[in-house]
């Protein structure tokens, strides 16, 4: 991403987008917890917001995900892979189908339940850094452009992501 300077801190321009980039743990974990289990795609994909996935590499299946949802597909590899198609992830949907936890068969819903909202949260959380890091630059310009009112108004999001990301922990 690119800014255009501090008059237009908030102006960004995405130049390219991630490619060969590797998924998080969190997100990884998320995937495979959601694929293996269809009861529990239904549960948690509902929970989910565009926000929560749509920075990550992986977002294309995410999306493939919450639109089989909302219309009733089918989850399979065909489908994923056509909803995928042209994404670098694409390449990585086959070690994710496959990957399943070894003790999936015997690992109770409640566990799996609580490991899907852990991930969640780790993926929630790391977009409020993200956001907050981003924030911190944009203060640090602000402030050496000398323009108060964006300062101030910033600070205010500043702290209101950090008790968000207070309540995330």
């Amino acid at each position: 991403s690119l800014r255009a300077g501090p008059d237009s801190a908030r102006t960004q321009h995405n130049i390219g987008r991630r490619t060969q980039v590797k998924p998080t743990v969190a997100e990884e974990q998320l995937l495979e917890l959601l694929l293996a289990d269809e009861a529990l795609r239904h549960k948690f994909l509902p929970r989910l917001e565009p926000a929560d996935y749509d920075d990550l590499p992986t977002a294309s299946i995410f999306r493939a995900l919450v639109e089989s949802e909302l219309s009733g597909t089918e989850v399979d590899f065909d489908f994923l892979s056509k909803s995928t198609e042209g994404d670098p992830i694409a390449d990585f949907l086959p070690a994710l189908l496959m990957s399943t936890p070894e003790d999936e068969a015997t690992e109770q819903t409640e566990t799996r339940e609580s490991s899907a909202q852990k991930c969640i949260d780790a993926l929630r959380l790391m977009q409020v850094d993200r956001r907050i890091s981003d924030l911190m630059a944009e203060m640090a310009a602000a402030e050496r452009s000398g323009a108060t009112e964006l300062l101030d108004k910033l600070s205010t999001q500043r702290l209101e992501l950090a008790r968000r990301r207070s309540t995330l922990l």
